[in-house]
């Protein structure tokens, strides 16, 4: 007999398919939308890199993009972060957020056309940015310091220019000496003449 003869007549049993309903986990350490809305919404206004005050000349930027954490820094600020040669520049400088491929140069930028005037950096007291506290992930710049930029050495600025003083004093009394001494050369020479001069007229007489 076969199997077709014996399944006759009797319904095919199949197992039942179960469509599984992912619901999304509510996350207990979430705050309420209340307590989010007043303690977690914050209106930004200084840049979280130089601490300034955004103004037409420092307007605000934020963050966006497929990777975007949507933090806002000044646009100068942070477009100097991300061309600088720090090896977390490819990130965001609040949350460490990857933002793009970190493998870009100094030689690839200035190909791509961002030139940094290394010489223009240095005139206006900062060669480059100095970014610390790396775990917290917000880098600061270093304050400008001109006796550190400028190491004068001013005592020996000073002695030097006493040193100016006393030569300039010292070739001034040198000259005068000279100029008494050319009055004095040329009174005895008068005195001279003039006795010459009697002499002659009593030899004559």
């Amino acid at each position: 007999m076969s199997t077709s003869s014996i399944n006759m007549g009797r319904p095919i049993l199949r197992p039942a398919v179960h469509t599984a309903i992912h619901r999304p986990r509510v996350d207990a350490n979430l705050p309420s939308r209340d307590s989010f809305i007043a303690n977690q919404i914050n209106v930004t206004t200084e840049c979280s890199l130089c601490y300034e005050g955004f103004d037409e000349n420092h307007a605000p930027a934020r963050i966006t993009g497929p990777m975007a954490c949507n933090h806002v820094f000044g646009a100068t600020c942070l477009r100097d972060w991300l061309m600088s040669d720090h090896p977390n520049a490819n990130t965001c400088p609040m949350c460490r957020a990857t933002l793009f491929r970190g493998e870009e140069t100094r030689q690839e930028h200035h190909r791509r056309g961002y030139h940094i005037d290394e010489d223009n950096e240095e005139e206006f007291g900062f060669d480059e940015y100095y970014f610390q506290d790396y775990d917290e992930g917000t880098p600061y710049f270093r304050e400008y310091d001109e006796e550190e930029s400028y190491p004068w050495d001013y005592d020996t600025e000073e002695e030097s220019e006493s040193e100016s003083e006393s030569e300039s004093e010292g070739e001034s009394d040198i000259e005068q000496d000279g100029d008494d001494a050319s009055d004095d050369g040329t009174a005895v020479t008068n005195e001279v003449d003039a006795h010459l001069s009697i002499n002659e007229g009593g030899k004559t007489s």
